[in-house]
């Protein structure tokens, strides 16, 4: 099993946060999604605009997995939906075997979603909109986010 994890946002425990980048985490994509998790990023496919850009197939996902594709209730985005986003999952994500869970609208996007390659230019400008990094440098360059 993935042991792949992170709270989205801080979380309220006193010190440092904890995340998880256990076995098969081994990918740049994978540990860049989880650190973005505790950086306050969720999941791309959960934005309030999704519908436009995706279908999501809740009869092919496994009983108990839903809640991973629930639909955020208000419009917290700085940027317009990327296919390409590291925070996208795939198109058979938790897939009870039946078939795809996510359907992109454009079909070219459809073997796109899910990639973790890197995070992607918006994922990069979201960040720095996020944490005021007035120059296109990555957000760990931020003496505001003390990553030891």
């Amino acid at each position: 099993s993935h042991r792949c994890w992170s709270f989205i946002g801080h979380s309220s425990s006193p010190g440092a946060q904890t995340l998880s980048i256990g076995k098969d985490c081994g990918r740049k994509g994978i540990v860049e999604h989880q650190f973005l998790h505790a950086l306050g990023f969720s999941h791309e496919h959960t934005r309030y605009d999704r519908d436009d850009y995706v279908t999501i197939n809740y009869q092919n996902i496994t009983k108990g997995f839903e809640g991973y594709f629930n639909k955020s209730s208000e419009n917290v985005s700085v940027t317009p939906y990327d296919y390409y986003s590291v925070m996208h999952f795939d198109k058979n994500a938790f897939s009870s075997g039946s078939g795809s869970t996510i359907t992109t609208k454009q079909s070219e996007f459809q073997e796109v979603i899910g990639q973790l390659m890197e995070m992607s230019e918006s994922n990069v400008i979201e960040l720095n909109k996020l944490y005021k990094c007035n120059s296109p440098k990555y957000f760990w360059d931020n003496p505001l986010l003390s990553l030891q």
